[in-house]
């Protein structure tokens, strides 16, 4: 099953499988006629067009093969998911664009995000204390402006 993961948002079964397929949609879009596919959030339920940050990973054959997306939304989930997808399979720099002997065996995964809270800690332990492993996302960030975004299925 490819999982779509978020900590306060819960799609149906339904829904789940409308986002993997739009993201699937707009990679095989992308393919052909290099570009994301457009999605008009009307066709969607109110519930998939909510406004969520939300990262779209690739793998294929287990490893990595893209992974793009956004903190914070700029659209309805729909919209974020069909970009995203488009970005991890032909822009995202550490890999060549995913040609179309690959799509079959692409694995999707989404994870939509939940609006990011401050976390108190003393140590280490206690950061890794307050996680929930599969479940959390982490970002990180230090007094110089660097981040480093780590998704709940990176456990």
């Amino acid at each position: 099953m490819e999982p779509i993961c978020s900590v306060d948002w819960s799609p149906s079964a339904e829904e789940r499988d409308a986002l993997l397929e739009l993201a699937r949609r707009s990679i095989a879009h992308g393919v052909e006629w290099g570009r994301a596919l457009e999605v008009d959030p009307e066709e969607h339920t109110e519930h998939l067009c909510v406004r969520r940050g939300c990262f779209v990973t690739l793998e294929r054959g287990g490893a990595l093969r893209g992974c793009v997306g956004s903190l914070h939304a700029r659209g309805p989930l729909v919209v974020e998911v069909a970009r995203s997808a488009f970005l991890a399979a032909f822009e995202d720099p550490r890999f060549p664009q995913v040609a179309g002997d690959e799509l079959d065996e692409l694995e999707v995964h989404i994870s939509v995000l939940s609006e990011a809270t401050d976390m108190h800690f003393r140590s280490e332990d206690d950061l890794l204390a307050q996680l929930r492993p599969g479940v959390d996302g982490l970002i990180l960030s230090d007094s110089h402006g660097n981040v480093g975004t780590f998704l709940p299925q990176v456990w």
